[in-house]
């Protein structure tokens, strides 16, 4: 559970917090971040910011639950007007890149970073659930509609986000910091097209 304490007194503010957290944990991640520097990015205090969250793991997942919200936001617009599976799950894959690009802490939190902290665990175990679900239901749609051949919508849905996860990895390699340079990206984002082109032409019907 996300714990804001203060949330209506001072939107601003508040947006600002998330905005300098969002950046700091997407650059360097969540170990290596500490609430005197986003304090600092922002030229305030730390009790500024424990004002709003009780401690760091609750901004964290303050910033993970706002990223997910725009994630899912973002997906249900992209695929909204059409109507081929194929080319949901091809918008589904531009989206998810193109937050990658954004420093998404969501879709590059390091599992060892977390592991310590339940709360932190949960949650992100939980949006990935989410995740899944949203590629299962493009699946099962494809598949109900007969252009799909896929035995368990559920199990495809998983191994696809993982062989997602596996060339993000891949591409970030152990850069401490997490961020990518217009070649590596480009170099990112034409392996991931060629991927779920593979992916859909090995799926369908």
């Amino acid at each position: 559970m996300v714990l804001i304490t203060h949330c209506g007194e001072n939107c601003d503010k508040l947006n600002a917090i998330l905005d300098a957290a969002q950046r700091r944990f997407g650059m360097y991640g969540y170990e290596k971040t500490s609430v005197s520097e986003i304090a600092a990015d922002l030229s305030m205090s730390k009790a500024s910011i424990y004002y709003y969250f009780s401690d760091k793991g609750g901004l964290f997942m303050a910033v993970i639950d706002r990223e997910h919200s725009e994630f899912v936001r973002m997906v249900e617009q992209e695929c909204e007007p059409l109507t081929d599976p194929a080319d949901m799950l091809r918008a589904y894959v531009r989206v998810n890149i193109g937050f990658f690009r954004k420093l998404l802490n969501l879709t590059r939190v390091k599992h060892a970073e977390v592991m310590h902290n339940k709360e932190i665990h949960q949650m992100i175990c939980q949006l990935r659930q989410n995740e899944q679900a949203i590629l299962e239901k493009v699946l099962a749609s494809g598949t109900d509609l007969g252009l799909f051949r896929i035995a368990d919508a559920k199990e495809m849905s998983e191994l696809f986000l993982d062989l997602l996860r596996g060339l993000r990895r891949m591409v970030l390699g152990k850069k401490d910091v997490f961020y990518l340079n217009d070649d590596e990206f480009n170099s990112l984002v034409k392996k991931v097209e060629i991927f779920t082109e593979i992916f859909i032409k090995g799926i369908s019907a």
